[in-house]
């Protein structure tokens, strides 16, 4: 005997559609491979004294003259604390306060892409700060935090994003002790911490491990 297709009421056809839609297309479309990566560098006074904050605005300023980070957010004193490229996604911001600077990078296919665009981003950074005796530095916490003044952004929002009310901002630069071994080592930076960075990427694409779907 032939079983018969159970017969469903416009109502459950389209609970049964809504469902799929809902459900089951998004896992038949197609995905891509890609990847969205984050640096956070503090900045350092090579004199060790206090990041100088004028020498971190004016590199701001310079690099949006560069490069195309057209929207923009500042903070209460009108300073540029985020700067986004429309293009790309990528973000230049600071971290909490004007010691620590991050690029956050838009979600691409190619981490070469993104690899040419840190290049670029980085080296016009130096290239700046240097001789103005300040640095970017990769070798992760900031071994001369005990040299700034870890003022908070003033952007007007409470907690560990902005003014802190009754709270320590939580800027890495307070997390970390510096060694004897690390202030040496940062003596003799030239520029920053380029060779390890560009090393991670270098070493994520020969791997060609399974990159992330988005």
């Amino acid at each position: 005997m032939t079983p018969q297709t159970p017969q469903h009421t416009p109502v459950e056809e389209t609970l049964r559609r809504l469902i799929y839609e809902k459900y089951i297309a998004p896992t038949e479309r197609p995905k891509k491979a890609c990847a969205g990566l984050e640096f956070e560098l503090p900045v350092v006074n090579l004199d060790k004294k206090p990041v100088d904050f004028s020498v971190v605005h004016a590199l701001t300023d310079a690099f949006l003259s560069r490069f195309d980070f057209s929207n923009v957010l500042r903070d209460d004193n009108g300073d540029i604390y985020n700067a986004t490229d429309p293009g790309t996604g990528d973000c230049l911001s600071y971290d909490c306060s004007f010691n620590t600077l991050e690029f956050s990078f838009g979600i691409d296919e190619d981490l070469s892409d993104i690899y040419d665009r840190f290049c670029r981003y980085y080296s016009f950074i130096q290239d700046f700060l240097l001789p103005r005796r300040h640095t970017l530095t990769g070798m992760g916490l900031n071994p001369y935090r005990h040299f700034n003044n870890n003022v908070p952004i003033a952007n007007g929002l409470p907690g560990p994003a902005g003014r802190p009310e009754g709270h320590a901002c939580r800027d890495p630069q307070h997390l970390h002790t510096a060694g004897a071994g690390e202030s040496a080592a940062l003596r003799e930076l030239p520029v920053g911490g380029l060779p390890l960075l560009a090393g991670l990427f270098l070493e994520a694409q020969h791997a060609r491990r399974e990159p992330a779907q988005c």
